[in-house]
């Protein structure tokens, strides 16, 4: 499961080539049988190398060097624009990881796969996914254009030009065009700098969130335990509306981005890691401790109670938990697998969920999760001692 907690203690399967962005290939709890490499996305005889990702696919150095040659020539290919005459290209069925192609399927509130995916035993966070799934009228809003979420706010017109089913192709191609040449800048600019904290991040973004609260196993097992609802919820809900807007990756369009791993094999749109680190912080805000140390005023701040332009990440410059979920966000762009818009919708839908799960005056009704109350009301138990 994508950002589940790193429990393994083998930390580095390369000894010979890591020069400092050091990654960690068995990272993923439970849900692969694979030996010594992560699954993420169950067993089924492949081998991957991060969530949803071919072995082959793993990490691979590159020297991020922009300088011209010699003879005045570019180190890397240069970003050229790929764009097929016949319009613009979807994710096909057979393009996802063979064991997560049951998302392409119509949605199943039972979860029956994802289940199996994550093994068999029904964690508190497993059972709030289920929760979650059957709860599917009041977030599941799929139409392959995104209009229903537009109407619905949960995303902005800006972030859906990159779909030509909501706009049209021409102003489809300029928006993807400009988006890859806002990724080429992050290449160059900032992929050295990021590389190896965005390697940590592929796996392991529970293991980001403890790190930076300071938990532990021993006293703050139902925090981790509220931190895994945030992946539950995450993984089921990014994954129906990925499989809904089919968005290639960026290199499908850009083979020069290089990505240094990957990307997964599954759709771009929106952002999983987005999605998933956002959602993790605005549980984690539902503690009040927490959003005093970690909310909008460290030390003086308050539960977040409005949903606020979640299409605007700079407010949350000063946020520290929400900004380390944007940062977790935008590492993936710098790293060539996501584009900018597949973090912002990432961003927004997870404000969505949360208003829709928290907000008694949703219009729209408020969704009972029984287990993840449970859950929230046991973390909160370990903030108040």
């Amino acid at each position: 499961m994508l950002g589940s907690f790193n429990t393994n203690t083998n930390t580095n399967t390369n000894t010979n080539t890591n020069t400092g962005a050091n990654t960690n290939t068995n990272t993923n709890t439970g849900a692969n049988t694979n030996t010594n490499t992560n699954t993420g996305a169950g067993a089924n005889g492949f081998n991957r190398s991060f969530y949803a990702t071919p072995i082959e696919l793993g990490f691979r150095q590159w020297a991020l060097d922009f300088l011209f040659d010699e003879a005045g020539n570019p180190q890397f290919p240069s970003f050229a624009f790929s764009w097929p005459k016949s319009g613009q290209p979807h994710w096909r069925y057979d393009d996802w990881d063979p064991a997560l192609r049951f998302w392409a399927l119509p949605f199943d509130p039972m979860l029956a796969d994802w289940r199996v995916a994550h093994g068999s035993v029904d964690t508190p966070a497993i059972v709030v996914g289920r929760e979650f799934a059957m709860q599917h009228d009041q977030w599941l809003h799929l139409d392959g254009t995104g209009k229903k979420l537009v109407d619905k706010k949960w995303l902005t017109e800006a972030v859906l030009q990159w779909n030509a089913r909501f706009s049209n192709p021409k102003i489809a191609k300029e928006t993807i065009r400009l988006e890859l040449s806002i990724m080429a800048e992050m290449m160059q600019d900032d992929r050295s700098q990021y590389l190896g904290e965005a390697l940590g991040q592929a796996d392991g973004v529970a293991d980001y969130f403890a790190s930076f609260l300071g938990l532990n196993s021993d006293q703050n097992p139902w925090t981790k335990e509220l931190i895994q609802c945030g992946v539950a919820i995450g993984n089921v809900c990014y994954s129906a509306y990925k499989a809904d807007f089919q968005r290639v990756r960026p290199t499908h369009h850009a083979p020069g981005l290089i990505a240094p791993f990957g990307p997964p094999r599954t759709p771009a749109f929106p952002s999983g890691h987005s999605f998933v680190a956002q959602t993790i912080s605005l549980l984690l805000l539902e503690i009040d401790r927490v959003a005093e140390r970690f909310g909008d005023k460290p030390g003086y701040g308050a539960p977040i109670s409005k949903k606020g332009d979640a299409s605007n990440p700079g407010q949350f410059a000063q946020h520290p938990l929400l900004w380390l979920s944007n940062r977790i966000g935008r590492n993936r762009e710098r790293m060539g697998l996501h584009y900018p818009s597949d973090t912002d919708g990432g961003r927004m839908l997870a404000w969505g969920v949360r208003d829709m799960l928290f907000d008694s005056g949703n219009a729209s009704g408020r969704s009972i999760l029984p287990s993840l109350a449970y859950v929230l009301k046991k973390a909160r138990g370990e903030w108040h001692s």
